[in-house]
């Protein structure tokens, strides 16, 4: 009999959580080589099923009398060779063991160490700044992976948190932006490598470059002791070297300002250029040409330029009065047809102009504001002193909550009904209430101020308000129990029945004509208010009012009585009963 040994494994999926993005699941499993060799996960439990069919049916799992702890499953003890044995190879022919007597062993490779990857940045200049790692125009990635037993099944990566990919083929960063690489190997018996992680940024802009005239001007000409001021700017790998040329001459590195006493008179023309620490250089426009900035004429500007500001944040006007709140802030600059704006000086609550602006500014005091301002454009032009007021809100309005009746307060609880009319207030003093929110138990704020509660039972109503400059409350509560339930209504006699009867299907009781009725009504919350009875549909009575069936016989003839009772609670609930019986002599 032929005998075949087969090899199962069980498979387990994982997630490993690296940073902000997931890899993707990986099973632990089985391999085998094109050369015939069997791997598996080291990690991985084995068992073991011996069959009798070359097409492994009806297989059966194989236990150890001697040693079962470490069998089902079985795990592998070393990396890389391991070896399955069973005593004396037997000839499929004769049957009889062949001589000398040999084991046969099933070689398995077990591979518990994951790859190693590793990645290289090519074609572009690399620039460390801040700890942060920047790269030029060009920038290409080769990705690489090595396996050293059950070799490499896939090579994955992902770029800014999208979905892993295969990896096939360099990849390319084309973009001028943050990035964010992550990659990592798997081998073929799904031992899955630490996610590797690259942040870089990828610069392709040149920095910008601006001049300065730093001295007197007369029309279309700069005195001689005038000096050309250049400044350059760029924001991610910034400038390695500003560079400046006058007329044909070779370019100079700049290091100072350019005084033009050293040039004859006449005519010029003046160039300059800024390349950054990956190799961008302003020299070169989109297409990749040269393309260098030139001055040829020069303006002198006699006309004073325009002081503007820009409120940034909340903001409301009502009629002449502007509010803003403690969060806004203010940002001034000036417009000027030929030069840049200098400066713009400012002040508040003053007007002496002291202050030099940098950056949007907010109000320190709450109330009345008002800054005074005045925009300098590069020649000393000064526009007019601009005045505005501000009216600086920092108090959130201020809500309440009323319940109309139907209401009852007992135990230091609201009770209400269904109809209970609920109004949500609020008051603010200073740019005015915008809108107001509530919710009711475990739901979304809406927008509103009026509601009504449905579903009995106890009710949690939180509320705010929100001003015009986004002033918010903090969240207020109001506690109610909605009672929808009337009493209970209790019916007793005075004497128990002297019999049964059926009438039209109903069994009814029979009670002598000296009987009494006693009605009484119970409610769960608020208590009862009023019961009122009918009999035979006759007038309704108020049963606390004068005489009723408790202390006055009402039930003498001998026949059917129909009396129907109502009991309200303190809110209007009902609850009601039908009570039917005869009065009979005997």
């Amino acid at each position: 009999m032929r005998l075949l040994i087969t090899l199962f494994s069980l498979w387990f999926f994982f997630i490993n959580n690296v940073v902000a993005q997931n890899q993707l699941e990986h099973a632990q499993k089985t391999y085998t080589s094109s050369d015939g060799r069997l791997y598996v996960n080291k990690n991985q439990p084995i068992y073991l099923f011996i069959g009798a069919t070359p097409d492994a049916s009806n297989l059966q799992k194989l236990s150890s009398q001697q040693s079962p702890q470490s069998v089902n499953p079985l795990y592998f003890e070393k990396e890389g060779r391991n070896a399955i044995r069973t005593p004396s190879q037997v000839d499929p022919i004769t049957k009889k063991v062949v001589m000398p007597e040999a084991d046969i062993i099933f070689d398995v490779y077990a591979d518990g160490i994951s790859p190693k990857s590793s990645a290289k940045f090519l074609n572009a200049t690399r620039f460390l700044k801040e700890g942060k790692v920047i790269y030029g125009n060009n920038l290409v990635v080769n990705l690489k992976t090595f396996d050293e037993v059950s070799g490499i099944d896939k090579l994955y990566y992902s770029i800014d948190g999208g979905p892993y990919k295969t990896y096939k083929d360099s990849l390319s960063f084309e973009q001028e932006k943050d990035y964010e690489l992550k990659f990592y190997g798997v081998d073929h018996v799904g031992n899955v490598e630490q996610v590797n992680e690259y942040a870089f940024v990828v610069d392709k802009t040149a920095p910008t470059v601006s001049w300065e005239i730093v001295g007197n001007a007369n029309k279309d000409t700069l005195s001689g002791n005038a000096k050309i001021k250049l400044s350059a700017f760029d924001d991610v790998a910034g400038v390695k070297h500003l560079y400046y040329q006058i007329d044909e001459k070779p370019a100079i590195l700049y290091t100072t300002p350019i005084s033009l006493s050293q040039f004859s008179g006449g005519g010029h023309s003046f160039k300059f250029f800024a390349i950054d620490n990956v190799a961008n250089s302003s020299d070169r426009n989109s297409d990749g040409e040269a393309s260098l900035a030139a001055i040829k004429d020069f303006i002198i500007d006699n006309t004073p330029p325009k002081a503007t500001f820009l409120v940034i944040g909340d903001y409301y006007k009502n009629g002449s009065l502007e509010f803003i709140s403690p969060r806004t802030r203010l940002k001034l600059d000036g417009e000027d047809d030929m030069l840049f704006i200098d400066r713009v000086q400012y002040s508040i609550n003053s007007t002496d102009l002291k202050m030099e602006y940098s950056e949007p500014f907010k109000f320190e005091e709450i109330g009345k504001n008002i800054v005074w301002y005045q925009a300098v454009d590069m020649v000393e032009n000064k526009s007019s002193i601009q005045q505005k007021s501000f009216y600086v809100d920092g108090d959130a309005p201020v809500s309440g909550i009323t319940y109309k009746n139907p209401k009852f307060f007992a135990r230091d609880t609201l009770f209400i009904g269904e109809d209970t009319d609920i109004t949500i207030f609020s008051k603010d003093h200073g740019a005015g209430v915008k809108e107001i929110d509530y919710k009711i138990d475990n739901g979304n704020f809406i927008m509103g101020s009026t509601l009504k509660l449905t579903g009995g039972g106890y009710h949690k109503i939180e509320f705010k308000s929100l001003d015009n400059v986004n002033n918010e409350e903090v969240i207020k509560t109001s506690e109610v129990v909605v009672d929808v339930d009337g009493p209970e209504v209790f019916v007793r006699f005075s004497i128990k029945s002297i019999r049964q009867e059926v009438v039209d299907g109903e069994t009814i009781e029979v009670y002598p004509p000296y009987v009494n009725m006693y009605i009484g009504a119970t409610d769960r919350y608020c208590g009862t208010q009023s019961i009122f009875y009918t009999i035979d549909g006759g007038i309704r009575r108020d049963y606390s009012i004068g005489s009723n069936p408790s202390d006055v016989q009402m039930f003498n003839a001998e026949k059917i009585y129909t009396v129907l009772v109502e009991a309200y609670d303190k809110l209007g609930n009902k609850g009601s009963k039908n009570i039917r019986f005869r009065i009979a002599n005997r």
